[in-house]
């Protein structure tokens, strides 16, 4: 699959995410995942998306796929 580029209509990016939050849940929980590609994201320090990205990036706000990668991932407890 394919990140939507940052300048896509929203309908697009929001597909593309609700088919990675789909292929997440259909693998055993007990399964490590690996989410691989940049998915045009820039992650911020925002305290909110923290336990995400930690104290190392590069920007200081997120931009729209920032967001919706941060999103995608504390959603599917990729973290606990």
């Amino acid at each position: 699959m394919y990140g939507a580029k940052e300048c896509k209509e929203e309908d697009i990016k929001q597909k593309f995410y609700e088919g990675l939050h789909r292929t997440q849940d259909r693998a055993p929980k007990h399964d490590a995942t690996i989410k691989l590609g940049d998915m045009n994201a820039k992650l911020g320090k925002e305290t909110l998306f923290s336990q995400v990205v930690g104290p190392h990036t590069l920007h200081d706000n997120s931009n729209e796929s920032g967001e919706m990668v941060a999103n995608c991932a504390l959603s599917n407890d990729t973290f606990r």
